[in-house]
């Protein structure tokens, strides 16, 4: 057994099979007693937790509206190509890669093209670019080399031809070059030099709303009606951006973590029988008569009044993915698509995503956040997304990304 595990482990080494024994070849990955890859260079955003009370009432998306050797030999050959590329590493090329964060433009690009292998990198503000080499390295380690990274990442403007989406909703997008056969990763200037536009937008509904208030200390914040995860993050956040105090990265995350913040608002108003049940026991007021536009306002004065009350908040629990937070969250997303571009033929990829959800499929989708119903893509952008950030999910959504994918996606400690 010794020799033989010998053999077997010189033969994968070569073969850069180290990366796929365990989604290929689980018992063969035993047998060479594969060592799980350590992350400690893996940095993320980390929220102040709110001392309050947290009570869930309204439960999730359902409730809301809407031979031996020859035979390893033939496994390695049958498969795909992607597998033999350059980018393709060892677990032990694996477990030495480290972050390294740059000074200078100029370093960031030498991380990236010599240390992570991308081609051709343009990114021109450093702290964009280290965190988009951040969250491409901590993907590798965590996924074990099975995340795919692009053949270039650039700056540029993006145009969409979603009717839905206009180019300042989308901060990155990933494409297939057909004349190059190259996959690229966009950071969109569009949405670095409006962000401004975007995150007023939000701050304006929330004084519409009374929700732009004072604490206690007298500090500016915004009072959320749910128990948002990120509440004091992005309290801290709001009050720098009044400063003219973050920087262009910053800006992102603040962006994102108010989106975060919109769903999970909308998503605790949307679950509307039981909100208005619970207000009624609660506060012996009944809101069932008053039209959408009424009830939406009484209820969130309601929520708010109850939250200062009792210190307690609420929380509609209607999404699974809670850790991915801004430009790291999106960086990641893009990841995802890179990855799955690698293992289809990419002009089967229409075919690959088309087709609408049946209901029960959207409820399980909506679990993941509601992007990811739109198609079978993006569940598998915003599935990979998550698991990457630490995110655990449900059987019946870890079936649904599998049947979309062909395959588990692991990620390890």
């Amino acid at each position: 057994m010794r020799i033989l595990r010998k053999f077997l482990f010189s033969f994968a080494e070569k073969r850069s099979f180290f990366a796929l024994t365990d989604d290929y070849l689980p018992s063969i990955g035993k047998l060479l007693k594969l060592k799980r890859c350590s992350n400690k260079s893996a940095k993320k955003l980390v929220p102040y937790r709110p001392k309050l009370k947290q009570k869930s009432i309204f439960i999730s998306a359902e409730s809301m509206d809407n031979s031996a050797l020859k035979t390893i030999e033939n496994m390695i050959d049958e498969t795909p190509i992607y597998s033999a590329k350059t980018y393709s590493r060892t677990l032990r090329q694996i477990e030495k890669l480290k972050y390294r964060k740059a000074k200078t433009i100029e370093e960031a690009k030498e991380y990236a093209t010599k240390t992570l292998g991308i081609k051709s990198y343009d990114i021109p503000d450093v702290e964009v670019a280290n965190q988009i080499n951040l969250s491409m390295t901590n993907a590798i380690k965590k996924s074990r080399g099975r995340i795919k990274l692009p053949d270039k990442v650039e700056y540029t403007s993006i145009t969409t031809g979603d009717k839905k989406f206009t180019s300042l909703d989308c901060p990155a997008q990933t494409l297939w070059h057909e004349n190059t056969n190259e996959i690229v990763l966009q950071i969109n200037k569009d949405y670095f030099d409006n962000i401004d536009n975007a995150i007023n937008n939000y701050l304006n509904r929330y004084k519409l709303n009374g929700q732009l208030v004072q604490n206690s200390k007298g500090k500016d914040c915004i009072k959320l009606i749910t128990s948002y995860k990120y509440d004091n993050t992005l309290n801290r956040y709001y009050r720098l951006y009044k400063q003219g105090k973050l920087t262009a990265k910053a800006k992102i995350d603040f962006d994102n973590l108010l989106q975060k913040a919109s769903y999970e608002e909308k998503a605790l108003l949307a679950s509307k029988d039981s909100l208005i049940d619970y207000l009624k026991q609660k506060r012996g007021i009944d809101l069932s008569h008053l039209t959408h536009e009424e009830y939406m306002t009484k209820a969130r004065e309601l929520l708010l009044d109850i939250r200062n009350t009792y210190k307690m908040v609420l929380s509609a629990k209607a999404f699974e993915t809670q850790n991915a937070v801004g430009l790291d969250a999106h960086v990641l997303h893009e990841l995802g698509h890179s990855t799955h571009f690698r293992e289809i033929n990419f002009a089967d990829y229409g075919k690959e995503v088309e087709g609408a959800f049946n209901q029960e499929e959207l409820m399980t989708a909506l679990k993941i956040t509601p992007y990811a119903t739109k198609n079978k893509g993006e569940l598998i952008g915003e599935y990979i997304k998550g698991k990457l950030s630490g995110d655990k999910y449900s059987s019946d959504v870890d079936e649904l990304f599998e049947s979309c994918f062909k395959s588990p996606f692991h990620v390890y400690a």
